[in-house]
């Protein structure tokens, strides 16, 4: 139970030293690290105990998503395609796998088509997905089936009116349709919402470029440029993290960028877990008092600002 938290410690230790691939419980004991590695962002760790798990289990569909999700995260998207094909290919209806493969084929191959078959056999068990809806509705507009799209995203719009994705989404298909202004609005609404949506972004650059309004569209284009320089280094540092999980500078930075990004709830976990690895990480503890600060939880800042003023914890 401690490690499907993500504490691991000696939990880990003590799981690893005791049950043998031969051992009757293996495959839950190694379904358990893999929850515990997923939470705390040891994505080598992850594939080394799914890939044990699958020794066990071949093509079990729950072990080939996790290392599906552990190679997605460490930017190797084709070895991440071919697990999630292998999952759903064990199990049609595995909810998880089903998405993630249908996104790969809609954001990575363009392959509309094949992500809709996928699904549509997960529709009727999660009809109230906004994941399983918006990715719908993407494969509807790219298949020219507009109107389709266009009554998914509004029922969800009706249900989560500051959603993000369902508002750049509505702003795509109302540019599909020349529809310039009202598509211009919306992805105004949706980088409010979402400032790290890089693809919303740029639907508003191109749209600023379409009405002519030049000034705007230089600053949007500044805006972009830092936003893809700052992802990628974003996707960089989660790929290192995945190598050197115990390394709290690593897990500080990821935060930090989240943060700027009003990713919160990303951020705190990054940042949280800079802590687990290296309580007194000075540099986490200041980020953390500025985000206390910001947010008027002074208690909690002044703790932090405390803990990261202290000279004989200073870290990198």
């Amino acid at each position: 139970l401690c490690v499907q938290r993500g504490q691991l410690g000696e939990n880990e230790n003590y799981l690893k030293r005791t049950i043998s691939p031969h051992h009757p419980d293996a495959p839950l004991v190694l379904e358990a690290l893999a929850l515990g590695y997923s939470k705390t962002d040891r994505l080598v760790g992850l594939l080394e105990c799914t890939d044990l798990w699958l020794q066990i289990r071949p093509e079990d569909p729950q072990a080939l998503y996790w290392r599906g999700y552990a190679w997605e995260r460490l930017r190797r998207r084709d070895k991440a395609w071919e697990c999630y094909q292998r999952a759903v290919a064990a199990d049609p209806f595995h909810h998880k796998a089903s998405l993630r493969l249908a996104n790969l084929l809609l954001q990575r191959f363009r392959r509309p088509a094949e992500a809709l078959e996928q699904l549509e056999k997960i529709r009727p068990q999660y009809r109230d997905d906004p994941e399983v809806i918006l990715a719908l509705a993407r494969c509807y507009r790219l298949l020219d089936r507009l109107d389709e799209a266009q009554k998914l995203v509004e029922e969800l719009l009706a249900r989560h009116p500051q959603l993000a994705e369902a508002l750049a989404e509505r702003g795509r298909l109302a540019r599909t349709r020349g529809q310039i202004a009202e598509a211009e609005n919306y992805f105004r609404r949706a980088t409010t919402a979402a400032p790290d949506d890089r693809e919303a972004l740029y639907d508003l650059l191109q749209c600023l470029e379409q009405r002519g309004q030049n000034e705007e569209a230089r600053l949007c284009a500044d805006r972009l440029r830092q936003l893809e320089t700052d992802l990628a280094h974003l996707e960089e540092l989660i790929a290192q993290i995945g190598r050197r999980p115990d390394d709290a500078y690593l897990r500080c930075q990821a935060g930090l960028l989240c943060l700027r990004y009003g990713k919160d709830r990303e951020g705190l976990h990054w940042l949280t877990s800079a802590l687990q690895m290296s309580p007194h990480h000075s540099a986490t503890h200041a980020a953390l008092a500025d985000y206390y600060q910001r947010q008027g939880q002074s208690e909690q800042a002044s703790f932090h600002r405390h803990l990261a003023a202290q000279p004989q914890q200073r870290e990198r």
